[in-house]
């Protein structure tokens, strides 16, 4: 198995890469399950599922969790998992296990070190940023955003990618 973990803070589009990533696995017709809240409910039905999937560790499975963190309410399960993982690999050293686990975090935890991991680390803009991307959105190849433009825009998004394409698409809409 593999590991990516997605860091960044609040708004930044953690999220909405763990919708995109679901679509892509679930077009590929690999199974994709997502933990996104914390309340017992979302958390029983999920593991319900996780439990059904993790009887075949042969099978294709993406597990993601949402904000996860040091003591999110899946982790014991996910540790049990990671136990049974292991045990399997201890009878085969050999075996393929073509499951693939994605947290999203505000903060960078620490990872399981026998698996392959991955860390995209999402950030903001600063002012200069934001500026090389609207020019390559721009209409016209090249064509420079209107100073003015471009400082509006950073005081109302502080350079965050997901609310600037938010107030973009907004824009356009008008």
């Amino acid at each position: 198995p593999e590991q990516i973990w997605i860091i960044g803070g609040p708004g930044q589009g953690k999220t909405k890469i763990l919708d995109q990533f679901k679509s892509d696995v679930q077009s590929r017709e690999g199974k994709a399950l997502i933990l996104r809240h914390d309340t017992q409910e979302a958390l029983e039905e999920w593991l319900a599922e996780l439990n059904r999937l993790s009887k075949n560790l042969l099978q294709p499975v993406a597990v993601a969790v949402d904000n996860y963190h040091e003591n999110h309410p899946a982790r014991p399960h996910l540790e049990e998992l990671w136990k049974h993982i292991r045990y399997s690999r201890q009878w085969d050293p050999q075996i393929k296990i073509p499951w693939l686990f994605v947290f999203t975090a505000e903060a960078e935890l620490p990872a399981h070190s026998e698996f392959p991991t991955t860390f995209l680390r999402l950030r903001n803009f600063n002012p200069e940023e934001m500026k090389e991307c609207l020019r390559r959105l721009a209409p016209k190849k090249d064509a420079a955003p209107p100073e003015e433009f471009s400082k509006k825009l950073f005081q109302h998004t502080q350079g965050n990618p997901q609310w600037m394409t938010s107030m973009l698409k907004v824009l356009g809409e008008r």
